[in-house]
């Protein structure tokens, strides 16, 4: 078995995504109406800035969630668009309690048994795909967590062989 394991998927984009891309929209539009209302410098600066701000954040609006897998540790990281890496997220086999699959009756009773379990989702987003979701039970300063990752054969065969006494379906 081979200890190491890795696997990317496109994030889904909703419309809190989008945000940033209407506020920068917005300052162009207000820059625009400031310059056709009272010409001078102030309006064509707010314009101008307003454009840059939709150029870098529509760039930004594409990203992915990479999860490497060495041994009994999991990195999460953000990629934005293929290229600006940042790791977000961590865990090693002796945070994790237990393992289950997204769709399982036991993450269902955990979600019952715990109404104020913290859920952190660095899945895609698509539904259809959450028969390959996998919820891992992390302890995170004194509650926890269950951490949601979408993972591929590969992925889930490591969680299976690596975290097998936590693993549960």
């Amino acid at each position: 078995m081979d200890n190491y394991a890795e696997y990317a998927v496109k994030k889904k984009t909703v419309a809190k995504d989008r945000m940033p891309v209407v506020g920068s929209a917005f300052v162009a539009l207000i820059g625009f109406l400031i310059w056709a209302v009272k010409p001078g410098f102030i309006g064509p600066v707010v314009l101008v800035a307003g454009i840059v701000l939709i150029v870098v954040t529509a760039g930004r609006q594409e990203f992915e969630m990479e999860y490497i897998f060495l041994s009994g540790e999991c990195e999460i990281s953000r990629i934005v668009k293929k290229s600006s890496r940042k790791q977000i997220d961590k865990f090693d086999i002796g945070d994790v309690q237990r393992v289950h699959p997204y769709k399982s009756q036991r993450f269902a009773n955990e979600l019952e048994a715990h109404s104020t379990l913290q859920i952190i989702d660095y899945t895609s987003g698509y539904e259809e795909n959450d028969d390959n979701w996998y919820a891992f039970f992390v302890n995170r300063k004194n509650h926890t967590a269950a951490i949601v990752l979408e993972l591929n054969e590969k992925c889930a065969k490591h969680v299976r062989y690596f975290y097998k006494e936590k693993y549960q379906e």
